[in-house]
């Protein structure tokens, strides 16, 4: 079931339907998170710890959120900041590697 964005904000200012109106958040916003933050990093579980932390501070930022700006300004901040320990590179190549390679050499 998708809820248009004016109607669940008004369902998240309202502590009653507030975790009811999050779950919706989550469900909706979920894959197209998962496909904003994939291009940013590399590995799947990366890209799912990082879509939780951009979930959890939406969540604790529901109290200060006003509701003026549009999702995509909102988002991004959120997931550029969760992404900034995460980089798209793979990590290093072990050196027992490179001194395997070596010693066939010789």
């Amino acid at each position: 079931m998708q809820v248009d964005e004016k109607t669940l904000l008004s369902l998240l200012a309202d502590e009653k339907t507030q975790h009811k109106a999050f779950e919706i958040l989550v469900r909706q916003y979920s894959e197209p998170l998962y496909r904003q933050i994939r291009r940013m990093v590399l590995y799947h579980d990366d890209a799912d710890d990082v879509m939780q932390n951009t979930f959890i501070k939406a969540w604790k930022g529901l109290p200060t959120f006003e509701g003026r700006s549009k999702r995509g300004s909102t988002v991004s901040p959120s997931t550029r900041l969760s992404t900034s320990s995460t980089t798209r590179t793979p990590p290093p190549q072990s050196t027992e590697t490179e001194t395997a390679r070596a010693s066939r050499r010789i």
